[in-house]
C-alpha cells in the first residue's frame, strides 16, 4: 500500500484571497504549484501554436495527422519497460478508473479556466454532443494504455498527436472569442492548464482508485505515473512544467492544488454549472445507468466535498428520486468492501470498454448504431422502471418504519396512561 494516499489536505491561510468570479488568474499558490502557475499561464504550445487552423482541423476531423510537426524526443532517459508495466496497470484498473473518474471530471468543471474553454469548444451544445466528446476521451485513454508509446506509428502516439492538435485548435479559438480580456491573466490551455489537467489523469485518479478500495503500492504508482510523463511530453507539456516526475512530487502538487478546491466549488462559473447539467444529462441518457444514477452520483460527490470542507455545497443538477442516492451509496460501499477483500485482477467492465472501443473503430456503423440504441433503451428502463421501483421500495420501508415507530410510541403512551 502506498504511503502517500489518501492525500492529506493542507489548511487554507486566507480562504477569501481568491474568487473565480472576479478573475481568471490561478489561485495564489504558496507551495509546489506556485512556479507553474506564475510562469505557465503565459506559455502555450510553441510547436503547434504556429500551425494553420486548416491543418489542425484536418488532423482532428480527418486524416491530416501526417501534416503536423513531430515533437522531439523526451529530455530524460525513458525506461520503456517501466512505461509498459505502467500501461498494463492502467489497463488492469481501467474499469474502476472509468467508473470513478467522472467524479473528478464533474467537480473539475468548477475550475473556471477549464470550464470556459470546454463551453467555447461546444462540449455543452447538447447532451448527445457532451457524451460523444467524453466517449472519445475514453477511447483516447484506451489507446494510451493498450498500444506502445515508443512507436510513432502506433495508435497511442497517433492519439496523443491528435489530442495535441485539438488543444492547439481550442486554444486559438478560445483566445479569439475574448474569454480572457486582461493580458495579465495569461492564455487559455496554457502550460499551467495542461499540467493541472494532467493532475486529473494521475493524482485524482489515484485518489479515486484508493477510495474505491484499490490500494496501489508506491512502485505501482511510479510505473503508472511514468506513462503520463511520456504522454505529457508528446502532448506538448514542457519538462519544466511536468508534474509527473515522481510520486512524491505528484502528490505534493495535488495537495497544493487541493488547498484551493473549496474556493473552486464555492464559486463555480456559469460555464461550469452548465457543463455539469448537460454532461450528467448526456451520461444518463447514453450510458446504461439512467439519469437518476448521475443525479445521485452528484449528490454523493458533493456529500464527500462537504465532509472534507465542512460546508453545505449543493450540486446544480436535479435531485435524485428519494431513496436512489442511499441505495447507490450502499452499492458502492459493498463494491469497495469486496474490492478491498479480494483485489480482483480482472474486471468485467474493462472488457466491455475494450469491446466498445474496438466496435467503434471497426467501421461497422450499423453494429455501432445498434449497440448505441440498446444502451439507450437500457437507460430508459433504468429511469422509468428500476429507479422508480427502488424509490417506491425505499419510501415504503422507510415510511413503514416511521409509521411503526409512531404506532408503538402511541401504544406505549396509551397503555401508560391507562394503567396509571
Amino acid at each position: 500500500m502506498s504511503r502517500f494516499y489518501p492525500v492529506k489536505p493542507r489548511p487554507m491561510e486566507h480562504p477569501d484571497a481568491w474568487n473565480q468570479d472576479e478573475t481568471m488568474l490561478p489561485p495564489p499558490y504558496k507551495g509546489e504549484m506556485r512556479g507553474i502557475a506564475a510562469e505557465g499561464i503565459f506559455v502555450g504550445d510553441k510547436l503547434y501554436d504556429g500551425v494553420q487552423r486548416s491543418v489542425l482541423l484536418s488532423a482532428v476531423h480527418g486524416d491530416g495527422l501526417g501534416e503536423l510537426p513531430e515533437g522531439g524526443q523526451p529530455g530524460w532517459v525513458v525506461d520503456w519497460e517501466t512505461v509498459a508495466r505502467g500501461q498494463r496497470l492502467w489497463l488492469k484498473y481501467m474499469g474502476p478508473q472509468f467508473m470513478t473518474l467522472p467524479g473528478g471530471l464533474l467537480i473539475g468543471f468548477c475550475i473556471r479556466r477549464f470550464a470556459e474553454v470546454l463551453l467555447a469548444s461546444g462540449y455543452a451544445d447538447s447532451p448527445e454532443v457532451a457524451h460523444q466528446r467524453y466517449e472519445q476521451t475514453g477511447f483516447h485513454m484506451q489507446d494510451w494504455y493498450r498500444y506502445p508509446l515508443d512507436d510513432p506509428s502506433s495508435l497511442a502516439r497517433k492519439s496523443v498527436k491528435k489530442v495535441r492538435a485539438m488543444h492547439a485548435y481550442a486554444r486559438q479559438r478560445a483566445m479569439d472569442q475574448g474569454i480572457i480580456q486582461d493580458p495579465s491573466e495569461g492564455i487559455l490551455l496554457s502550460q499551467y492548464d495542461l499540467s493541472e489537467t494532467m493532475l486529473g489523469f494521475t493524482a485524482v485518479s489515484f485518489e479515486l482508485l484508493y477510495l474505491a478500495g484499490i490500494k496501489l503500492t508506491d512502485d505501482e504508482l511510479s510505473d503508472m505515473l511514468s506513462v503520463f510523463r511520456v504522454i505529457g511530453h508528446y502532448i506538448g507539456i514542457e519538462e519544466r512544467f511536468c508534474i509527473c516526475k515522481s510520486v512524491e512530487e505528484n502528490v505534493n502538487f495535488f495537495a497544493d492544488y487541493n488547498t484551493w478546491s473549496r474556493c473552486r466549488v464555492a464559486h463555480p462559473s456559469k460555464a461550469g454549472i452548465r457543463l455539469q447539467e448537460v454532461v450528467t444529462h448526456g451520461f444518463g441518457r447514453h450510458l446504461p445507468t439512467g439519469r437518476q444514477y448521475w443525479n445521485a452520483f452528484m449528490e454523493l460527490m458533493y456529500d464527500e466535498l462537504n465532509k472534507r470542507f465542512g460546508s453545505g455545497f449543493k450540486p446544480a443538477t436535479p435531485p435524485a428520486l428519494p431513496g436512489v442516492t442511499p441505495t447507490i451509496r450502499l452499492a458502492m460501499a459493498v463494491s469497495i468492501a469486496l474490492t478491498t477483500i479480494t483485489q480482483p485482477r480482472s474486471y468485467v467492465l474493462t472488457s466491455q470498454l475494450i469491446k466498445q472501443h474496438d466496435l467503434y473503430y471497426s467501421g461497422d456503423k450499423a453494429a455501432w448504431k445498434a449497440a448505441t440504441k440498446r444502451v439507450e433503451r437500457v437507460s430508459l428502463i433504468m429511469d422509468n422502471y428500476v429507479w422508480r421501483a427502488v424509490s417506491l421500495l425505499y419510501r415504503f420501508i422507510w415510511e413503514g418504519y416511521l409509521i411503526a415507530a409512531v404506532a408503538l410510541y402511541t401504544s406505549y403512551c396509551v397503555a401508560t396512561r391507562y394503567y396509571h
